[in-house]
Parts: C-alpha cells; structure tokens; sequence
C-alpha cells in the first residue's frame, strides 16, 4: 500500500511540473516589418496582381512580334460515337429439288382421274383438248414450283384442275 501511495504521489508530481512548464504561443498576424503600413496578405495580393500585369504584357508584345506561344497540350478530337446498322443478309432462295417419280406419277394419275371425270363436260369434245388443258396447268404450276420450292405441287395441280 505504501509503495502504490508512493508512485501515485511521484506521478501527481511529474504531471503538474509537465503541465505547468507548458506555454501556448500565441497567433500572430503575418506582416513584413513594422515600417510597412498593408498586411502580408495585402503585399501578396499586390505582388500577385504586379506579376499577371508582366506576364499579360509579355503576350501581347509576342503577339505583335508574330511570336505565339508553344502549345504544351496535344488537341484532340471528340471521337464520333456512330452505331453502324447492321442489315440482315438475305437468304439465298433455296434450289427447287427435282419432283421425284413418285410425286409425277401422282400428279399423272390425278390428270388422267380429271379427263374421265369430266369427258362428258360440254369444254373438253374430245380427248385432245382436255390433254392440252391438264398439261397446261400442270406446266403453270411446274413454273411457280422453280419460283417458289416450297409450294406443294400436287395441291397446285389439284386446285388448277377444280372446275
């Protein structure tokens, strides 16, 4: 106990000769000397606003000369930003495949059916005409085949051939 009252009293001592010794400075104005009537920050000013004057008389004197001044910055440009507008390619038409046997032998069977049926109609007299009439649709149709492959021939056929 008595050693902590010791230490304690020891340490009471040290703080109050630290705390006692210490001096807070005062804040002083910024002045040249004594003989001078403005503030530093009126001198600055003055001497800011001297040195601006000289250098603004420089240009102008380098100006009449013919003299300019060297660009210490590289100009750039703006970059245009433009979105290209991509157009799709237009697919290749696609090849009509050749009509396969099967497809002619229906299509065979199908004129040969219209001319029995209709060998009695008043427009086909005879055999030859209704030939002629079944084949020339059967062209036509062949024809929008090679323009469009996907047409369904037997149906152009059919439909060419309702009366």
């Amino acid at each position: 106990m008595l050693r902590t009252l010791k230490y304690f009293s020891m340490m009471a001592l040290l703080m109050g000769l630290f705390f006692s010794c210490s001096k807070t400075q005062k804040k002083s104005e910024h002045s040249y000397s004594k003989n001078n009537d403005g503030t530093f920050l009126d001198i600055e000013k003055d001497r800011a606003i001297e040195s601006y004057r000289l250098m603004r008389l420089k240009d102008l004197e380098k100006r009449k000369s013919g003299k300019r001044r060297k660009s210490y910055y590289k100009k750039v440009r703006p970059i245009r930003v433009t979105k290209k507008i991509y157009k799709p390619k237009p697919k290749p038409k696609p090849k009509p495949k050749p009509l396969s046997e099967e497809t002619i032998m229906e299509i065979n069977q199908n004129l040969a059916y219209f001319c029995m049926k209709n060998r009695k109609h008043p427009k086909f007299g005879n055999e030859g005409k209704c030939k002629n009439y079944t084949q020339s649709a059967f062209e036509q149709c062949k024809g929008s085949y090679k323009e469009n492959p996907r047409l369904n021939v037997v149906r152009c056929v059919k439909r060419k051939l309702s009366l």
